[in-house]
């Protein structure tokens, strides 16, 4: 190592640089593996190894700077730290022979060579081959420091490593904090430290006690609910945690205010729905009640219609006691008189009880002329229920014989017109019969007109798309 002292100036900058490099390069791999493995006893092996071998090269560099401040030429400084020297070089060889045994790295098994070349011996050797021996001494340093570092740069992506794990707690969105069994807070993330801050604006170091002050503040019914400003809504937790030797608590804090505005919109989601039902059920009370009555009025009128025309048949017949009445069709028509109140006489065509009424009729006396096409569905059903009601009330009333039926057909409606030769009358009063005719027509969208002298002429009107001919 003496030879350094009897190189040129910028041999020897060139030559410190390098041992120097060296140095920094070890010290970079002792900072990388304490990051890696945040002193996990598993690693304090390799960690000694590392720190052995960074004071193992620093021996020869400490040699190298006494001789350069004491240097005569011809003697050495090697006796001075001979013994300092070979104990860390002895150490350094022990350390890595243990490693070696507990790891099985074959890499290892440099260090003790690197471990002989750092020992004072080799200041004994002839300057030709120490100073050799030094450079390789730091040149395969460099290249085991090297080495080391990009194994712990690949071994940083692929590990979970102490610092990645608190990196990863601190962005969560979540609050974290855990302490021991005394309180003393051992982790918290920056979620947790900002909502001590909100909400008991400061920072504890005791979990226990902040969990205690959040607890009187914000939920001392229990509900651990709390509320910022901002509007999210938090749920805090306190949970005691064990790892097999030791006890902890931990502290959470979780947003729920999606939740909260989920649970809050169902529940007025399910009001609306209650009281939408509610008024469903009302309505459909009042929608039976409607019917009931609509019902009742129906068969009303239809009892009232068909049997004033039976009476006025059965009238006609004491009347007229030479008209030839086929006591038959008489006894027919007043037979199925209880289904047709009952409506369950409504599955024949209205075409068919038209014929049925003139057959009736005209067993009476009373002469029909009908002319035009009637219409089926609901609309020749309507004519035909006024029809009936107008020949009873000319027969019952105006004591007519003949009957006139007319249906025409204009540009926007359908034409329906009666005229009988009764008495008729100057005045006249609506009774049930012409009311009921007028609410048929008007049902079926159409109006109904009555006119008299000489006789009666029930006009009625329905608009053409409500009819089917």
């Amino acid at each position: 190592m003496m030879q350094f002292l009897y190189l040129s100036g910028f041999a020897q900058v060139v030559f410190a640089v390098f041992l120097l490099a060296t140095l920094i390069l070890q010290t970079l791999v002792i900072s990388q593996d304490i990051y890696l493995h945040n002193y996990h006893p598993a690693f304090l092996p390799r960690l000694l190894l590392d720190i052995s071998f960074l004071v193992l090269l620093c021996g020869p560099v400490l040699s190298l700077y006494a001789a350069a401040q004491q240097f005569v030429p011809g003697q050495g400084v090697w006796l001075d730290e001979f013994f300092w020297r070979s104990v860390f070089c002895l150490l350094h060889a022990c350390v890595s022979l243990v490693y070696l045994f507990r790891q099985k790295e074959a890499a290892v098994l440099i260090h003790p060579l690197l471990a002989l070349l750092a020992s004072p011996l080799t200041d004994r050797l002839a300057d030709s081959i120490s100073f050799p021996a030094y450079i390789c001494l730091y040149g395969l340093s460099m290249f085991c420091s090297l080495r080391q570092m990009l194994h712990n740069r690949r071994l940083r992506r692929s590990t979970i490593t102490g610092f990645s794990v608190y990196e990863a707690v601190s962005a969560m969105h979540e609050g974290v904090c855990f302490c021991d069994e005394s309180g003393n807070i051992l982790l918290v993330n920056t979620e947790m430290y900002r909502l001590m801050r909100r909400l008991l604006r400061q920072i504890y170091t005791d979990g226990r006690q902040f969990y205690h002050d959040l607890q009187q503040q914000y939920f001392p019914s229990g509900d651990p609910l709390v509320t910022l400003a901002d509007g999210t809504t938090w749920m805090f937790s306190h949970t005691p945690v064990s790892d097999g030797r030791n006890n902890y608590t931990q502290i959470t804090a979780a947003d729920v205010t999606r939740q909260m505005e989920a649970a809050f919109s169902l529940s007025r989601t399910r009001q609306q729905l209650e009281s939408t039902s509610a008024e469903l059920k009302k309505h459909l009370e009042t929608l039976m009640e409607d019917s009931h009555e609509e019902v009742l009025h129906e068969t009303r009128m239809r009892t009232h219609d068909l049997l004033g025309s039976r009476l006025s048949l059965l009238l006609q017949s004491l009347r007229y006691e030479s008209a030839s009445l086929d006591l038959h069709v008489l006894e027919t028509a007043c037979d199925d008189l209880m289904e047709e109140i009952a409506g369950s006489g409504t599955n024949i065509s209205a075409a068919q009880e038209m014929d049925r009424l003139e057959t009736v009729f005209e067993q009476l006396g009373i002469e029909i002329e009908r002319s035009g096409p009637l219409p089926e569905g609901k609309t020749g059903r309507v004519l035909v229920d006024i029809f009936r009601e107008a020949v009873t009330n000319a027969v019952r009333h105006g004591s007519a014989t003949r009957i006139t039926a007319v249906t025409e057909e204009a540009e926007d409606a359908l034409v329906f017109t009666i005229r009988d030769n009764g008495t008729g009358a100057a005045v006249y009063h609506e009774g049930s019969g012409i009311r009921g005719m007028r609410r048929k027509a008007a049902e079926a969208g159409g109006t109904l007109e009555i006119t008299t002298q000489p006789g009666f002429v029930i006009t009625i009107r329905l608009p053409r798309e409500r009819s089917t001919l």
